[in-house]
């Protein structure tokens, strides 16, 4: 007998991080490949996002690793969309709001960086960026492997000699 047949799809993503926060402590960070490079790390590059930017990021990033999901939440991080899209906020030295969305993919106990935008008065940009999310969401679980990349030193799996 399925034991998660009968559950609600919400209820089914909290018990999976449940599960994922047993098998492994901390959550790993992949970014999404396009054009056989990291979205999140060819953003910084080519915005020259500031070292200030990119700390205030690595501590996001420090801050979520090791909580469930149901505290992914501000100031940090929220849930944009239904059970699927993240966002994780940081502001740049200028103090533009900067945003990285993204989901989870708990086979890899992995959070997937996929998009980055701005925020400014609670709207988006890309104003699509739900369907580039669902988009990207869809194309990074069917093939994993090939369609993300680890971020940086932040997936222990993939970097076993980092943990």
């Amino acid at each position: 007998m399925d034991l998660m047949a009968g559950r609600t799809a919400a209820s089914r993503l909290a018990r999976m991080a449940q599960v994922a926060q047993v098998c492994h402590e901390e959550w790993n960070f992949h970014e999404r490949v396009d054009r056989e490079r990291g979205v999140i790390t060819h953003w910084i590059q080519k915005d020259r996002i500031s070292k200030k930017a990119q700390g205030s990021l690595e501590r996001a990033m420090d801050q979520l690793r090791p909580l469930p999901i149901q505290q992914w939440t501000r100031p940090h991080a929220s849930k944009i969309r239904g059970d699927n899209t993240y966002v994780i906020r940081f502001v740049d030295v200028a103090r533009v709001q900067l945003r990285v969305f993204g989901h989870f993919y708990t086979p890899h106990t992995a959070f997937v960086m996929t998009e980055t935008g701005i925020e400014k008065d609670n709207v988006y940009t890309p104003e699509n960026y739900e369907d580039l999310a669902t988009s990207h969401k869809k194309s990074c679980d069917e093939d994993f492997e090939s369609r993300t990349v680890a971020y940086q030193s932040y997936c222990e799996t993939c970097e076993p000699e980092c943990g």
